[in-house]
């Protein structure tokens, strides 16, 4: 639903139910929820239920990457995915190369080549196919290489980055076609992307909005001077993500609500009731510990103790956005954590989340639905109406990309 900017308070719109359901509720039922607009700002407030009445299933369809067998299929360092209507497009920068599969996960063959020449990297970092079924290959932020459907090498692009940048999101691809390359601004402290034309930039980056957000921190003294180390164990944080329209996605995560900077400047509130997710006396324990140990090690100190915030009794209330190719806005969510049964005093990660939750959002800001997922996907993982491919990594290390299907509830539910 779209609704007009007005001067004022402009709109209330209640769908369902007359009020709204206690925090957490489920999302089965119809859509329950008030939408008002302010000047510049509409705020839709997900009461209840969702526009498709229950829970979503997510079905896993193709498993690629196996621990021990043939090359194309043993992933080493994968940082990218894409898909089209029949492939699905894999980063690996340890070949290097983009690694090109049918949707059955047969591979067909490799896109680029280690070396320094027109087609080759060193280092590539992310991967996307245009609407003319282009191939984009971004390598650290300096140059995207244009490769044609077969993976013939077509053309450079130089971004006129002065320097390498190393980040999650490595490369959006515009909803017009446009590649988005990671920017920073270092005097400023500042995260954002910038256009990349057939000649380098196109215009001014484009930056993340600025939140009101304070991180706490523990302190310790490292040669003398005092340091601060600020990843404390389920701390909220503050996010962001860009959409491929162009709009920014931000919010901090001690609630559940974020915002949506479209580059028309109007914005998009989005709040949504939910019940936190407890972190027990023991999980807190066991991460103060290895707080402690990491901070005494860092500081050289085996006295230091813990001089900061205490560890939350819940976790935050999401841990990513994903923006989609359809305008959606996917919020994932940790579940509660199980003490892994190998868990050894050296391990690195005793407490597993049972899940995650992924829940989805329509681009007015309305709550479609959940669906849940076992692994976190390591970087955005692909979505596009109802495929999902995402990069996972099994108990013993093995990574694999996995395509899924999105599975609506039945409307007969």
């Amino acid at each position: 639903m779209k609704l007009p900017a007005l001067n004022a308070l402009a709109a209330l719109v209640v769908i369902g139910a007359c009020s709204p359901a206690p925090p957490g509720a489920s999302d089965a039922g119809a859509w329950v929820g008030t939408i008002t607009t302010e000047g510049e700002v509409t705020t839709v407030v997900n009461e209840s239920g969702s526009v498709w009445g229950g829970t979503a299933a997510l079905v896993e369809e193709v498993s690629i990457g196996v621990e021990a067998g043939a090359d194309p299929y043993m992933f080493g360092q994968v940082q990218s995915v894409w898909a089209t209507e029949d492939r699905i497009l894999v980063v690996d920068a340890q070949v290097p190369a983009v690694r090109v599969y049918d949707f059955a996960g047969q591979h067909l063959f490799d896109v680029g080549r280690g070396g320094q020449g027109p087609g080759e990297f060193d280092e590539p970092g992310a991967v996307a196919v245009t609407r003319d079924d282009d191939i984009l290959v971004v390598e650290h932020s300096t140059q995207i290489e244009v490769f044609a459907p077969d993976g013939t090498p077509k053309a450079t692009r130089n971004t006129g980055a002065n320097f390498r940048i190393y980040t999650n999101e490595m490369l959006i691809l515009g909803a017009d076609d446009t590649p988005w390359v990671p920017e920073l601004d270092f005097e400023n402290r500042r995260f954002g992307f910038a256009r990349i034309g057939a000649d380098g930039k196109a215009g001014a980056p484009d930056y993340a909005p600025e939140l009101e957000w304070q991180r706490r921190c523990l302190t310790y003294l490292e040669n003398g001077r005092e340091d601060d180390y600020c990843g404390i164990p389920f701390q909220p944080s503050s996010l962001n993500a860009m959409t491929p329209e162009g709009a920014w996605v931000v919010g901090t995560s001690d609630a559940y609500g974020f915002e949506i900077h479209k580059p028309d400047g109007s914005r998009l509130r989005v709040e949504r009731y939910w019940t936190p997710v407890p972190v027990t006396a023991e999980e807190a324990d066991y991460h103060e510990r290895r707080t402690i140990e990491y901070v005494r090690e860092r500081a050289d100190n085996p006295a230091w103790t813990w001089n900061g915030p205490p560890i939350p009794d819940h976790k935050p209330a999401f841990v990513q956005f994903i923006p989609d190719r359809n305008g959606r806005i996917w919020v994932l969510r940790e579940q509660p954590s199980r003490l892994s049964t190998d868990c050894l005093d050296d391990t690195p990660q005793c407490w597993i989340p049972e899940g995650y939750w992924l829940d989805a959002f329509g681009p007015d800001g309305r709550f479609l639905g959940s669906t849940t997922i076992d692994r976190r996907p390591a970087f955005r993982p692909f979505i596009d109406d109802t495929t999902l491919v995402a990069i996972i990594t099994d108990d013993a290390g093995t990574v694999m990309v996995k395509r899924y299907r999105l599975q609506l509830p039945s409307p007969d539910r």
